[in-house]
């Protein structure tokens, strides 16, 4: 999941007059837990070959610091509530934005340090990244608005299910996959998937989440309806 992506949802939706559900950022923390132990598991049969199997990846992914600032997260907030949160805001919500820069500058280095595998894949690897991108925020759409989510909770949904994690996932892949090239998986998530979610996904799956619920339908009825008036 990407922080960036769920971060300009509320955005998008807050242009538009739509209030975003308390519950968001409890889903990306949900969904970054779910694709680190979802990520060794699809990998078995090489982890297997290569070195420590599939139980020991998935024990790397499950106890790792990834999975364990994200449920530790999530526990510490539900405790300590609102009220309690306010007096360490300030470094979380100010300082965010910046530290994720800097985060983001060196994963680029990173990338174009180790590069020699893109021109070998990177038509795939684009197609790949935008392909499932959209598979992926489609369905997260579909099945929230099946869910009884309302159009925000859909739409931020789909753009969390529809993006790439460049930060938490990436790290517990490094450690149970060594042998992962992260010039592909960090240029596909970063490069590829995080653009486009940013420049047209978003605006794409909320439309989607529009049109599902039937919200553009009823706009279309009011607009003819003023127009005869």
């Amino acid at each position: 999941m990407s922080a960036v992506s769920f971060a300009a949802s509320p955005t998008v939706l807050a242009e538009s007059g739509v209030p975003v559900g308390g519950y968001a950022p409890a889903l990306l923390a949900l969904l970054e837990i779910t694709g680190i132990i979802v990520a060794p598991t699809l990998a078995a049969d090489h982890v297997w070959e290569a070195r420590q199997g599939w139980t020991g990846a998935l024990r790397e992914a499950l106890v790792g610091r990834s999975i364990a600032l994200l449920a530790g997260g999530l526990v510490i907030g539900w405790i300590a509530g609102p009220q309690r949160r306010e007096p360490v805001a300030p470094p979380f919500d100010d300082l965010l934005f910046g530290a994720l820069t800097l985060f983001l500058i060196d994963l680029g280095v990173s990338v174009v340090r180790r590069a020699t595998g893109l021109r070998q894949y990177g038509p795939r690897l684009v197609a790949v990244g935008i392909v499932v991108s959209v598979i992926n925020g489609t369905l997260g759409v579909l099945l929230g608005r099946a869910a009884g989510l309302s159009i925000d909770g859909a739409m931020v949904l789909g753009v969390m299910a529809a993006s790439a994690s460049y930060i938490a996932a990436p790290a517990a892949v490094r450690i149970a996959l060594p042998d992962a090239d992260p010039a592909l998986y960090l240029t596909a998530a970063l490069g590829i998937t995080s653009p486009f979610s940013l420049i047209v996904g978003i605006p794409l799956l909320y439309w989607l989440a529009q049109a599902v619920s039937g919200e553009h339908r009823a706009r279309r009825a009011s607009f003819r309806h003023e127009r005869h008036r």
